[in-house]
């Protein structure tokens, strides 16, 4: 005797929940009798079907096939039109390609009710497959079914299968999809758009005056031309020597060079060469005017230097300069042109979100910024400051470069710093951070060859990390690291120097160490006499109170930093 309200799990059965994707369990109905009172009537089971779209911006598959359908769409472009002139169909090959290409077409119709489209008044993609299939009925669909059309199967329609054409308005739908894939400049899209174009129009014109003799050859220009060039039989007899000769003739027509050779015998082909004349001619001086703006526009970038370099040639002229002085600015404006490409670039980089510009900027700074510890551990919107901080310089060979409390990061170019040689991606100046002169590196850099450098100016920097807590406790923490380490140096050094002169340091006095390392660190001789306590009050007031405090914690710290991983090593070493 089971209780009430319980119920044995043998009673329950899964069902499958359409909306949700999931099982649930359900209660059968005489169960449900014994224990509910007043027995409800059962819901009606809606049956609801779940299509997945494809998105054109993440679907790889898609992407995929908008580029097998462009080749198809040009295959059909070349095929059609000699198969409709030369009568192709009843060749085997041919009728297979023909087969592949209503296949493929009529794949691309079913992909054309699942894919999403781009709603322009609510600025999204539209998944909805209602949606989707009433706007594709509505739209292209009835030209598409036509082009799908298995007009091959009937001979009095055969000449329909020109409609194939039509199907192209595709190939403007898949380029416009996947212009965000294609970094190619608009004007080298525009020459590449004006030649598809005339190739394509030549070969269909070509087809249509082969078509005429093809079809009625009594009478007809080859016919004519058999009679008065003669040679190959085969050149007037297969298809392929008549595409060849109208090819020939198609080009005159639409470069406007003339006839010779080949001329319209009868009244229709006056017609049909008269209308090829008009729309070529119009096809060909539109094309002219196009491209001849293109290639106007073409490199603006090098027209801007040339510019520059007629302007420079001028005033060198003008000011009546020496030759050397001549040839030297010219090579220097010559090696500058990737500075000028830099500023353009970072004027494109400043119309992108903040997102975007983080994300370009970590990729435009290279692997140098891993050189720098208190910048690579910035922020992403930090790092983005600092890439709008940096400034592109161009130095000449053997010009020396002053150390302006600047980082410096090589681009190109070589230099000497301190008896070592630096190139491209080598970086000097991290310490510019440390207030005290005397722990920054003053060597001097010398040009090796045209230096083109990166530089980060220390009042740059701090505007950057003043709006971050994170960025200043992080550069806070590399001046006081970086002025123990370069501190340590210094010391080191003028000890050995002292050493050599005056005996052991460690035999010394605490007074007279404590003095030599004072005397060292406020840049004075090591035994000279320390300067009064005025003097050292009034040279650290620029220092804060507790800055002492934090330089004893945080030597501590590196202390207990160092005991640690000695301790560690050893228990690895055991």
């Amino acid at each position: 005797m089971r209780p009430r309200g319980e119920m044995a799990r043998d009673e329950l059965e899964d069902v499958p929940d359409a909306e949700m994707g999931q099982r649930y369990r359900k209660f059968p109905s005489d169960s449900l009798q014994s224990h509910i009172s007043e027995p409800q009537k059962a819901p009606k089971k809606r049956l609801v079907f779940h299509y997945r779209t494809l998105s054109p911006e993440t679907s790889y598959f898609l992407e995929i096939w908008d580029g097998i359908f462009l080749l198809v769409l040009a295959a059909v472009s070349v095929i059609t039109p000699l198969e409709v002139a030369f009568d192709l169909a009843r060749h085997e090959e041919s009728s297979m390609v023909i087969w592949a290409i209503d296949a493929a077409f009529l794949f691309d119709m079913i992909l054309q009710f699942f894919t999403a489209y781009f709603d322009t008044a609510r600025s999204r993609y539209v998944r909805d497959v209602r949606s989707i299939a009433w706007r594709y009925l509505t739209g292209w669909f009835v030209i598409d079914l036509a082009t799908t059309f298995p007009y091959q199967l009937f001979g009095e329609l055969q000449h329909l299968r020109v409609l194939r054409l039509l199907r192209l308005h595709s190939a403007i739908q898949i380029c416009r999809r996947r212009q965000a894939n294609v970094g190619i400049s608009f004007a080298l899209l525009s020459l590449i758009k004006f030649l598809v174009v005339l190739s394509f129009n030549c070969h269909w014109m070509a087809c249509l005056w082969g078509h005429i003799a093809w079809c009625h050859r009594e009478g007809s220009w080859l016919e004519a031309l058999e009679a008065s060039k003669g040679g190959d039989p085969r050149l007037y007899t297969e298809w392929p020597g008549v595409y060849t000769i109208s090819v020939y003739w198609a080009i005159m027509t639409l470069t406007s060079i003339g006839y010779g050779d080949i001329t319209p015998q009868n009244q229709y082909e006056y017609v049909v060469a008269s209308v090829c004349m008009a729309f070529m001619a119009a096809m060909w001086a539109v094309v002219i005017g196009q491209m001849c703006g293109v290639l106007a526009t073409l490199l603006p970038h090098d027209v801007a230097f040339k510019r520059t370099m007629d302007d420079l040639n001028w005033l060198l002229k003008d000011r009546q300069m020496p030759m050397p002085i001549r040839t030297k600015l010219r090579r220097y404006f010559y090696e500058s042109r990737s500075l000028t490409r830099l500023h353009e670039q970072k004027q494109i980089i400043a119309q992108m979100s903040p997102m975007l510009q983080g994300e370009v900027s970590t990729q435009l700074l290279g692997n140098w910024i891993e050189k720098v510890g208190y910048l690579n551990n910035l922020d992403c919107e930090v790092l983005v400051q600092v890439a709008r901080k940096l400034k592109a310089q161009l130095f000449a060979p053997k010009e020396a470069i002053d150390n302006d409390r600047a980082l410096f990061v090589v681009r190109r170019g070589v230099c000497m710093r301190g008896g070592r040689v630096l190139i491209a991606g080598d970086v000097w100046g991290k310490d510019m951070i440390l207030s005290n002169p005397l722990l920054r590196e003053a060597t001097s850099v010398r040009c090796l060859s045209y230096l083109e450098v990166l530089t980060l100016r220390f009042v740059d920097l701090q505007d950057c990390v003043s709006r971050s807590s994170q960025g200043r406790a992080l550069v806070r923490w590399w001046q006081i690291r970086l002025a123990l380490q370069h501190a340590m140096q210094r010391i080191s050094r003028a000890v050995r120097q002292m050493e050599r002169r005056e005996g052991s340091f460690a035999d010394m006095p605490a007074d007279t160490q404590k003095k030599v390392v004072l005397n060292v660190l406020h840049g004075h001789s090591p035994l000279a006499e320390l300067p009064s306590e005025e003097t050292c009050s009034n040279a650290s007031a620029g220092l804060a109170g507790n800055q002492l405090e934090e330089i004893k914690s945080s030597i501590l710290a590196l202390t207990q930093t160092v005991e640690s991983l000695q301790q560690t090593v050893l228990d690895m070493a055991e």
